[in-house]
């Protein structure tokens, strides 16, 4: 039976109303089930999505990756470790492998009742490790990387330590990435404190990456971001790159300025420095300046308070009796 097509604008209309204040996570899971037999004409590439639930998901995943998007929202996280979706995924996987050499394991993986939020790290290994022959499009250029999106937002210890073994010391770069802001400072030089690129919904997003996959530095993360005069894009991203690179620790000095040139080739480094060293001399001369920073100062401190109050009431709907206090900066 041919599957039918849908427009455009039938899939945004849809996708559209599986995101504004959406208060129950069966919308969504029904605006998936609808599309589920569907093919997606685009008509500006003429081209036709063979799987239209498939592109949903590419574009639900893309709310965390992209800088020109502000992450999930609850329903989307609840509809990402719901038990719907873990049997979405486990019947795609096995459509796609069941005509290969799949071990019997393997089989009564994906065919049993267990979520995909409870499999261990074994048992997630046995999935994505098995050799599916390179002549498998579907299965190299799309479902392990999209399988990989939905790995990184489930909380269960299996995949907590799976997650944690395969991106090993870059854990702390990919979490910031899929916080929707980019680990290079110079992508942001002479922004200045914008909530929409680097604010307390992107600060929350990480701070809860490690709750999940770094509990015993947490301490370290909001003492970060305590130290951090100016919470513009670039200052920000440079000082958390030097705390990565320190082992997480905070202990280190921090860099100022909304000016960087960290990690550009010699030519863009050399167009960049005379405008860093102009900056730096304007802000010490200009009252325009030194008003400016004053503004900004204002909205960084928002910023902080706004984060300080995420942070507290997710903890006390996690039961954790943790206290986050931004601490005055008379600066």
């Amino acid at each position: 039976m041919e599957k039918k097509v849908i427009l455009e604008k039938e899939y945004y209309d849809l996708w559209r109303k599986s995101r504004h204040s959406v208060e129950d996570v069966n919308v969504v899971i029904e605006v998936y089930k609808y599309l589920k037999d569907k093919a997606l004409k685009k008509e500006e590439y003429d081209s036709v999505i063979d799987k239209a639930h498939i592109y949903f998901l590419d574009n639900l995943f893309l709310l965390t990756t992209s800088e020109l998007c502000h992450g999930f929202s609850e329903i989307d996280e609840e509809f990402i470790k719901s038990s719907f979706l873990s049997s979405e995924f486990k019947e795609e996987i096995y459509l796609t492998l069941k005509d290969y050499d799949c071990p019997d394991e393997l089989k009564e993986l994906l065919n049993g009742d267990k979520d995909f939020n409870d499999f261990t790290k074994e048992e997630i290994e046995l999935i994505m490790n098995f050799n599916v022959p390179e002549d498998n499009r579907e299965w190299h250029e799309h479902h392990l990387y999209l399988i990989d999106d939905y790995l990184f937002v489930l909380d269960g210890v299996g995949v907590v330590q799976y997650i944690k073994e395969k991106y090993g010391d870059t854990l702390p770069i990919e979490m910031l990435k899929r916080s929707n802001v980019r680990p290079r400072a110079f992508y942001y030089s002479a922004y200045g404190v914008d909530y929409s690129i680097l604010g307390e919904y992107h600060l929350f997003s990480l701070y809860k990456k490690f709750v999940k996959y770094y509990p015993d530095k947490v301490e370290e993360f909001i003492s970060l971001v305590n130290s951090i005069d100016l919470i513009t894009p670039t200052e920000f991203v440079d000082n958390y790159m030097t705390f990565v690179k320190n082992g997480l620790n905070s202990n280190f000095m921090l860099e100022k300025g909304n000016i960087s040139i960290e990690g550009l080739d010699g030519n863009k480094r050399d167009a960049l420095g005379p405008i860093s060293l102009f900056s730096l001399f304007d802000s010490r001369e200009s009252k325009d300046a030194k008003y400016s920073r004053k503004l900004e100062k204002e909205h960084s401190d928002g910023i902080k308070r706004d984060f300080e109050k995420m942070v507290n009431d997710y903890n006390e709907s996690i039961g954790s009796s943790m206290v986050l206090t931004i601490k005055p900066d008379n600066n």
